[in-house]
């Protein structure tokens, strides 16, 4: 199934407006030809270039951004 960028923004959106903050984490694949280059680039740079911004452009806040893209991560891979 292949979700437009907008409807997976909303089910963020939704998931955040259930409390589910510290629970959302971002990953993609880069081999999908969907977005396998972004701008010319390996497919990487969409969740940064592209994706993250557009999450902030829909009035998710910085704060729930950087639980998403730093903190979560970070405790997904702490390893203590």
């Amino acid at each position: 199934i292949n979700y437009s960028e907008a409807e997976k923004i909303d089910a963020m959106k939704e998931q955040l407006a259930l409390g589910r903050v510290d629970h959302l984490l971002l990953g993609l694949d880069p081999t999908r030809p969907l977005i396998k280059t972004f701008n010319g680039r390996l497919g990487f740079e969409y969740l940064p270039g592209k994706f993250v911004k557009a999450l902030a452009a829909s009035g998710v806040s910085e704060e729930d951004i950087l639980k998403i893209t730093v903190k979560n991560p970070a405790k997904a891979w702490d390893m203590d």
